[in-house]
């Protein structure tokens, strides 16, 4: 039996454990919040990249480098990343993954930001969303930031995850019950 490499429990930018995956020629998920770098990782790479079976998730949510996400990089930078993805893999390959969407106006705002943004490095983007779950060490780190943690048990009440999609029109959902 054939499996799909997923990097979901770590950063393919970070973690390039998948790289001898994709070697062999299995097809693989890229998951990544430092597009760029991990565009730079695969134009060292040889044929092994020009498989159609590798397919990248640029995760951009346009807050790295804030309190929200500290260790992640600026907006620019990332989204100079899903543009040399684009030129990289084409559009049918790379999924601009805005994950997670603070259930907030201001949350909700930044996503759509970075949804306009992608129109402008290519006409046709594909989207998969995803709402903030409330984790317990993401209350914690809010904590310890000076953030107010989110005001309900895991997911996002499901009325305000449908009112958030609508915004979004096509996107792909990513891990939403309901």
């Amino acid at each position: 039996m054939d499996y799909i490499g997923i990097t979901e429990r770590g950063d393919a930018a970070l973690d390039l454990d998948w790289q001898e995956w994709v070697k062999e020629g299995k097809p693989a998920i890229l998951i990544s919040k430092d597009p760029l770098k991990l565009s730079r990782i695969l134009r060292g790479m040889t044929t092994e990249l020009f498989s159609p079976n590798i397919i990248v998730h640029a995760t951009i949510t346009g807050w790295g480098g804030t309190p929200y996400e500290p260790n992640v990089p600026k907006f620019p930078y990332s989204m100079e990343g899903y543009k040399e993805l684009l030129n990289l893999l084409g559009h049918k390959r790379v999924v601009l993954r805005i994950d997670p969407i603070f259930p907030t106006n201001p949350g909700i705002k930044k996503a759509i930001e970075v949804r306009t943004s992608a129109f402008s490095v290519t006409d046709n983007p594909r989207f998969r969303i995803s709402f903030l779950d409330n984790y317990d060490h993401i209350k914690l780190r809010f904590c310890k930031e000076g953030i107010t943690p989110f005001d309900y048990d895991f997911h996002a009440p499901l009325e305000l995850r449908k009112e958030m999609y609508e915004k979004f029109g096509d996107a792909e959902i990513c891990g939403e019950p309901g």
